[in-house]
């Protein structure tokens, strides 16, 4: 799915929900040139945020929540996804797999920045 965010009017806040199944754990963030991506896990399912990157005051939505209520803020998926990086770098893990075999350290990356 595409999201397609050009609201430029200030003081609006979007919010993208994911269902009751979708928790923080499941997703995957990724930058994909200018564009966010936020795959489900073990499925091909993902929602592109086009123009994240480059159109940030208008494309952004500003609330991502996860399906047991877990929030990520726009100023915060930057963040996140440097420490993905970082831990995915440091582990020779992809993302997916630290999910699969590294549950508790994953959980503590996210927890830095999901509230």
């Amino acid at each position: 799915d595409t999201i397609q965010d050009a609201d430029a009017t200030a003081g609006n806040s979007d919010k993208l929900l994911y269902g009751a199944t979708i928790n923080p754990l499941d997703l995957v963030l990724s930058r994909q040139a200018n564009d966010l991506r936020l795959a489900i896990h073990g499925s091909t399912d993902y929602v592109t945020v086009q123009n994240w990157y480059s159109t940030p005051t208008t494309a952004q939505v500003e609330t991502i929540q996860a399906g047991n209520g877990q929030a990520l803020l726009s100023t915060q998926v930057d963040q996140l996804i440097q420490a993905m990086a970082g831990f995915t770098s440091q582990s020779g893990l992809t993302w997916d797999q630290a999910i699969d075999q590294r549950p508790q350290d994953v959980q503590t990356v996210l927890a830095a920045s999901w509230q």
